[in-house]
Parts: C-alpha cells; sequence; structure tokens
C-alpha cells in the first residue's frame, strides 16, 4: 500500500508491502551410468519431495521538509525483513545392471535462512542561486544481517537413526557508512568551482560454523571447515575541479585525493593495508564552429 501527505513545508510518502508463498513439489531424478562398450552398469533412482517458503516485508518513508525557500532537508528509510526455509527428502536406491536394489537410504534436509536490512539516509541542500551556487550533505547509514541453516542427515530407512549428520550456520552482519559534501560556485558566466569531500566506511563479521556427527550417536562435533571473516574498509576523498572559459576555449583542471584502509582477518590472522594517492585530471575543448569542436583530456 502508498501513502503520500503534503502540507506546507512538509511532504511525505509512505509505502508498505508484503509476501508470502508456499508451496509442494514433486520429482524424481534417474541416472543411468554405462560402461566403454555402452552396457548398462547401475542406475541411481531418485524421488524428491520439496515444501519451500517464503516470507518477505517491506516498509519505506520519505520526509522532506523545506526549511526555508533556499534550504531543504529530507529523510529516507528503508526496512526489509525476508525468511524462506525448505523441508526436502531424497528416497535414493542404487540398482545393478538387472534391476536389483544394492543399497537404499532417505536423505532428509531443512534449510532455514532470514534477513532484516535498515537504512537511512539524511541530506542537507542550500540553494544561494539556483545551478550556481549551491550546497549539498547528505549521511547514509545502511546495516544489514543474514542468518542461514542448513541441516542434512542420511536414513537408511523411514524412523531409522541418522548417519552422516551435518549442520552448516552462517551469521554475517554488514554494515555501512556513508558522508559527502559538495559545494559548487559560479563566478563569472564561464568561471565555476566545483569541490567537495566523500567518506565511505563498511565493515563485515561473518560467521561460518560445520557441525558433523558421521555416527549418528549426537555427538556433534565442530568441522575444520568452520571459520571467521573480518573486513574492514574506509576510503576518505576530497576532489576540486576549476572550469574557465576563455574566447573559444573551454578549459578544466581538477584533481582529487584520496586514502583508504583496509583489513582483511580471517581466523587469528590480519591481514592491514592502506594507501594515499592523488588523481590530477585535465580537460581542453576548443570550438572551431558550429557542431564542431576539438576536445583533448588528461
Amino acid at each position: 500500500g502508498n501513502l503520500g501527505y503534503q502540507s506546507g513545508p512538509w511532504s511525505s510518502f509512505v509505502s508498505a508491502g508484503f509476501v508470502s508463498d508456499e508451496r509442494t513439489a514433486l520429482g524424481v531424478n534417474d541416472r543411468e551410468r554405462y560402461d566403454a562398450a555402452s552396457a548398462l552398469e547401475s542406475v541411481t533412482a531418485q524421488d524428491i519431495l520439496l515444501t519451500p517458503s517464503r516470507k518477505g516485508q517491506n516498509f519505506n518513508a520519505t520526509v522532506d521538509y523545506k526549511l526555508s525557500s533556499r534550504d531543504v532537508l529530507s529523510n529516507a528509510l528503508m526496512l526489509s525483513h525476508r525468511s524462506s526455509g525448505e523441508l526436502s527428502l531424497t528416497t535414493q536406491s542404487l540398482r545393478d545392471s538387472s534391476g536389483a536394489e544394492m543399497d537404499r537410504f532417505l536423505r532428509p534436509r531443512e534449510a532455514d535462512s532470514k534477513g532484516v536490512m535498515v537504512d537511512y539516509d539524511v541530506a542537507f541542500k542550500r540553494t544561494f542561486k539556483p545551478r550556481e551556487h549551491e550546497l549539498s550533505t547528505e549521511l547514509r547509514f545502511n546495516r544489514g544481517h543474514d542468518e542461514d541453516l542448513t541441516d542434512d542427515r542420511q536414513l537408511a530407512s523411514a524412523g531409522a537413526p541418522y548417519t552422516n549428520g551435518r549442520i552448516d550456520r552462517n551469521d554475517a552482519v554488514t554494515r555501512q557508512l556513508t558522508g559527502q559534501v559538495d559545494y559548487t560556485k559560479t563566478f563569472r558566466p564561464r568561471t565555476k568551482l566545483e569541490t567537495g569531500w566523500k567518506s565511505n566506511a563498511q565493515w563485515l563479521d561473518r560467521e561460518y560454523a560445520v557441525t558433523t556427527d558421521a555416527s549418528g550417536g549426537g555427538a556433534w562435533a565442530v568441522s575444520s571447515l568452520s571459520n571467521s571473516l573480518e573486513f574492514d574498509e574506509a576510503v576518505h576523498a576530497v576532489y576540486a575541479l576549476m572550469s574557465q572559459g576563455v574566447k573559444k576555449w573551454d578549459l578544466q583542471a581538477g584533481l582529487r585525493g584520496e586514502y583508504a584502509s583496509r583489513t582483511f582477518s580471517l581466523a587469528s590472522e590480519r591481514y592491514p593495508y592502506d594507501y594515499a594517492s592523488l588523481f590530477p585530471s585535465a580537460v581542453a575543448s576548443y570550438n572551431l564552429g558550429q557542431g564542431t569542436q576539438f576536445k583533448a583530456s588528461y
């Protein structure tokens, strides 16, 4: 659903939605194996029963407030939640070339996942003179949390004790913060300055845990496949761009400075790295005539 409202300096818009789905699927997957002489060696037959489901909810809201004829404050919020699951049962049998059954087992599997995301953005813009003298700022924060679980086991028959049990858990949290300021000033009809700053930082924390129980006795053990990951990154940049027109020439020169730091951590090992860079730029354009222009850039 959608709802909008406007009164005086206030302007707002809200939307919300949801989805829900559940179904059942049946399938057959048979595989035949042949030798080099094209003689049948064996057949693997699978009967598959699936019950997948999914749900999701979304909410979006924007609120703008006109502080004055020159100033506008904007806010935007987005919330999202999702969940899904799947129950499956695979009945597998192995037959020889004559069709006699050599082995038979069941593989029940359960998979669940859920995620939550929050995104908030606030921006301010001051217009001293439209398209000639403007200042804008923006700050944005985003956080996502995703969890996944898979439980996979093997049964000799329905109701029998399980073997070859394995549970995978994945827990990941991602955060991101972005800030930006941009300033534009036109001094004369062909003289313009553009400058600004932008920073972006993100943090990723992920835990991947695998537990196994091969015998089915309930003694679940942590697998060597388990690991934890952390990744932190921050990039800060400033820029300035000057444009000047002289007769048939349009000249532009700019410089961007950037500093970045990254830290990658896996288990107990950390790998930090940082760097600083400068990126100069230049553009020269010459108007030969109507519809014809010569341009060089660096």
